[in-house]
């Protein structure tokens, strides 16, 4: 062999190894994944304001300061992306973020890919695999880095093809991702009447999660209508979840506004009835008398006795002692005082001597019954042992033997026997 045979064939030999790592580098994460089986990982970058501690807890564009909380430490990335295949489909496909913690057998590492590739992959699959793959795939598409996602999320959103469970998570993600204003597009949706209800109502939800209380505009306007009270009423929960100043000026008109549906009314009093402030609080006493229904009204019980404070006890107190007041409204009253700290139980055992028809002193009884200190079950013996109404002894007697006190056997037999 002359020394130019040699040559050319050693030329030959390092085409052909260059050739064959151009081909592994020129695989397609699909066709990578086709060729695999069982649990598979690729990795890329996630864009940033991702984190995770690479077990399965993912942190997206929170406040949440991570750099506080000893018991989690939040890495921010990569997306590790875990699928399980079987006969070249895929079957599972489970997201992380961070750094794999713990060694897992079993498993094929398929190595880093380029962003822009795994949105792509992910993104055939979403549009093309079955409920919950397709669904699932979702989630990566949004947490890659150096992409721009949105429109991709949003068009396949408003497939109708798709299964709801893949449009939903779809348009979540566009939501959050905050790489452009979405609300024209994301109320469009919530608009739709044609459209399905499932994916409307998470519109409304997307609205509230977006930045700065961009969405708050078109949650108003959606909670006023009074043509879908169903989307209107979950307009009016969110817009109760939004710290905006906007939002509780709107829940507070809807409560007013005689106009509104009860739905859409007592949505309205149950997440002001959820808020902290002492205003939103004051405000609900105020309009009690002006509600009228029964249900509205239970609402607003609930939100103050919930609160408690001396103002939310002096009101209940004053509702439950006012004779001129239907009974079920003091008995209520009575019952959401009982079932939150606005009243302590040496309280109730005293209101009970104080209140004079039957109605209240059963209620007040019941209220005890559901208290488990040993002061409610000293009241509940005192009353069985020394009521003069012997119904009311019975019905104290009857609670008694619901609860799990060593006491109370003794003392029914003590009782029974005299």
């Amino acid at each position: 062999m002359t020394p130019f045979d040699r040559v050319t064939r050693s030329a030959c030999a390092a085409v052909g190894v260059l050739a064959t790592v151009s081909t592994v580098h020129a695989q397609s994460i699909a066709d990578r994944v086709r060729g695999a089986s069982g649990d598979v990982e690729i990795r890329f970058a996630a864009r940033p304001g991702v984190c995770g501690d690479g077990e399965g807890s993912v942190n997206f564009r929170s406040h949440y300061d991570t750099r506080n909380d000893e018991s989690w430490h939040c890495e921010p990335g990569p997306v590790r992306v875990r699928l399980t295949v079987h006969d070249g489909s895929v079957h599972a496909i489970h997201t992380l973020v961070g750094t794999r913690h713990r060694p897992s057998t079993g498993l094929t590492d398929l190595g880093a890919v380029a962003d822009g590739d795994a949105v792509h992959y992910f993104l055939s699959l979403a549009r093309s695999a079955d409920v919950p793959v397709a669904r699932e795939a979702v989630t990566p598409i949004a947490l890659a880095d150096s992409t721009t996602v949105t429109p991709d999320l949003l068009n396949l959103a408003a497939e109708r093809s798709r299964p709801i469970e893949v449009r939903t998570n779809a348009l979540f993600w566009a939501g959050q991702v905050d790489e452009s204003d979405v609300t024209a597009p994301v109320q469009r949706i919530a608009d739709d009447t044609t459209e399905d209800r499932r994916l409307r109502e998470q519109a409304v939800f997307v609205l509230s999660q977006l930045p700065d209380g961009t969405g708050v505009p078109a949650l108003t306007r959606i909670a006023r209508s009074s043509a879908e009270p169903r989307l209107a009423a979950k307009a009016t929960f969110w817009l109760g979840q939004i710290d905006d100043p906007r939002a509780s000026q709107t829940l507070r008109q809807l409560v007013t506004d005689r106009g509104v549906s009860d739905d859409v009314k007592g949505q309205a009093v149950f997440v002001l009835g959820q808020h902290e402030l002492a205003d939103d609080q004051a405000f609900l006493r105020s309009q009690f008398d002006a509600l009228g229904t029964k249900k509205l009204q239970d609402r607003v019980l609930m939100g103050v006795a919930q609160h408690g404070g001396a103002d939310a006890k002096a009101w209940l107190l004053g509702i439950v002692a006012d004779s001129a007041r239907p009974v079920e409204v003091r008995k209520q009253a009575l019952f959401w005082a009982g079932q939150s700290e606005a009243l302590t139980t040496s309280e109730i055992a005293a209101l009970y001597g104080r209140l004079h028809d039957d109605a209240m002193q059963r209620q007040a009884i019941f209220v005890l019954s559901q208290r488990d200190d040993s002061a409610a079950t000293d009241a509940l013996m005192h009353i069985a042992r020394s009521d003069p109404d012997p119904d009311l002894r019975k019905q104290a007697m009857f609670w008694l033997g619901q609860k799990n006190d060593p006491r109370v056997a003794k003392f029914l037999a003590d009782i029974l026997e005299h």
